[in-house]
């Protein structure tokens, strides 16, 4: 069978919160009041890559704007090229600035990805520029390494540690994958073990299941716990 014409990892994109998969009731519960209440707290997402922290972002900037495409949203990976100067003028200039009327939104969004990756002196700018803008824009931060975060941004932000799912968690999640493939699934124990053996990385779980549906030579050959059906 032909790969498809569109990538799982973006065919099956989280687009709402019912789409996401959380650790916990708690944390699922924490999100969703901060997005319905438009809450102007910082989010600091932490935990490792493809576990779905900058997945959670773009459904908060869903659940407020409508969408990522809005131009109240605004979402970059830090990397440590950035400066101070120049980080400080994409704060002034997007955060700075009042809402488009596109989405009657009354606050903007800022996502900002890997923040760890920012220079040290880089991100105690942050401190100020949240002081300066947090109560008129909304703030999201994700990194993989919380020990890297300066602690006044950490202070600033409600942090929120993202660890990888109990298997049956993503049971619900890979079974709509396979339903709407066309594809029957094997027992649920073969799935329990499928996701066990990724640790929860949602990235991974996507692009193996693309595997798994579109039949690649090499599936078998690396999973041999997981017996394709059609």
């Amino acid at each position: 069978m032909p790969p498809p014409s569109t990538p799982f990892l973006q065919k099956y994109a989280p687009k709402a919160f019912s789409d996401l998969v959380f650790a916990n009731d708690k944390q699922e519960a924490i999100v969703r009041t901060w997005a319905h209440n438009a809450s102007l707290q910082p989010l600091l997402f932490h935990g490792p890559p493809g576990i779905g922290k900058t997945s959670v972002a773009k459904v908060c900037a869903n659940e407020l704007y409508g969408g990522m495409h809005s131009s109240n949203v605004k979402h970059f990976s830090a990397d440590e090229g950035i400066t101070t100067p120049v980080l400080r003028d994409l704060f002034d200039e997007f955060a700075g600035s009042a809402p488009l009327p596109t989405d009657q939104a009354a606050h903007r969004l800022m996502i900002i990805d890997e923040v760890e990756s920012l220079k040290r002196g880089v991100q105690k700018s942050v401190k100020g520029l949240l002081d300066k803008y947090s109560s008129n824009c909304h703030f999201i931060f994700t990194t993989n390494e919380i020990k890297k975060i300066d602690s006044a941004v950490e202070n600033r932000c409600h942090v929120i540690e993202f660890v990888p799912p109990d298997a049956g968690k993503w049971l619900p999640r890979i079974k709509y994958v396979l339903e709407a493939e066309k594809v029957r699934a094997s027992s649920d124990e073969k799935w329990r073990m499928f996701v066990a053996q990724r640790n929860g990385n949602g990235r991974n779980l996507l692009r193996e299941l693309e595997q798994y549906v579109y039949g690649a030579e090499e599936y078998e050959a690396k999973s041999s716990s997981t017996v394709r059906k059609r």
